[in-house]
């Protein structure tokens, strides 16, 4: 995933796609739901200043090649209804973190899983990647169901090591090797 080329992923009911400019006021409306701020290990967005520091954050990151961060667009509307992020991309140390949103509205449709399955296997089959993790509140059940499908395994509980809606708080590890990637797909 060469910052170069531009993600661009389909299934039946998604495109997947690098984030653009243009998608920061979707984004922005999504982030700005408290439940959504209550699971997201950053500083709240108060105003569109914040977005646009995200925004170049996202930019510089991608130049560097230390994250690919996509939207999640759903087909038969055409509305931008997540994100998903592939973010400390190490190349020497062949990992990468995930993060992931949904706006309320799109929950409970499987749409995160639909999204995720494809990217994490696109990031497998195209980098030289063998782990990807993901950290979330334990408070978070949704997304740990996410993980679980997904074959990802939690491998811990860090105490006190993120910042989730304005407090320190814990954060439940969870791994998803290639090989076990590999096996779920077999």
């Amino acid at each position: 995933m060469s910052p170069a080329h531009p993600v661009y992923l389909e299934t039946p009911r998604l495109l997947i796609r690098s984030l653009e400019d243009t998608d920061l006021d979707t984004v922005f409306d999504i982030y700005q739901d408290p439940d959504i701020q209550r699971f997201t290990p950053a500083d709240p967005w108060q105003d569109r200043a914040s977005a646009l520091l995200w925004l170049e954050r996202n930019r510089e990151r991608t130049a560097a090649g230390t994250a690919r961060q996509c939207v999640l667009i759903r087909r038969e509307d055409q509305r931008l209804i997540g994100t998903c992020v592939l973010f400390r991309i190490d190349p020497t140390a062949r990992s990468c973190e995930l993060g992931y949103t949904l706006e309320q509205s799109a929950r409970g449709y499987g749409y995160m899983n639909e999204a995720l399955r494809v990217l994490i296997n696109h990031a497998f089959d195209t980098t030289v990647l063998n782990r990807i993790e993901a950290r979330i509140s334990p408070d978070n059940a949704a997304s740990a169901g996410v993980l679980k499908r997904l074959g990802f395994q939690q491998e811990g509980l860090l105490r006190q090591c993120s910042f989730f809606n304005g407090e320190i708080a814990d954060s439940m590890i969870f791994g998803l090797l290639r090989e076990d990637w590999r096996a779920l797909a077999a």
